[in-house]
């Protein structure tokens, strides 16, 4: 599903605590899709934020999500 999630707000700022949060309320975030057509794994990799990729990972972030 397409969303406006919070997620993609706390990848933008680099805010590691509060995706932790998000996703420990919300774990199906983890595999949201934005307007681009992105997870939130494939931004946290484009935007180079290695600790929020690997926790995304950590929490069953698809790879080759579809």
């Amino acid at each position: 599903k397409i969303t406006r999630s919070f997620i993609f707000l706390f990848l933008r700022a680099g805010a590691l605590c509060a995706v932790r949060s998000l996703l420990s309320a919300c774990p199906e975030s983890v595999n949201d899709i934005d307007y681009g057509s992105r997870t939130p794994l494939h931004f946290a990799a484009a935007e180079g934020r290695d600790k929020v990729a690997t926790h995304l990972l950590q929490n069953s972030a698809e790879v080759d999500y579809r």
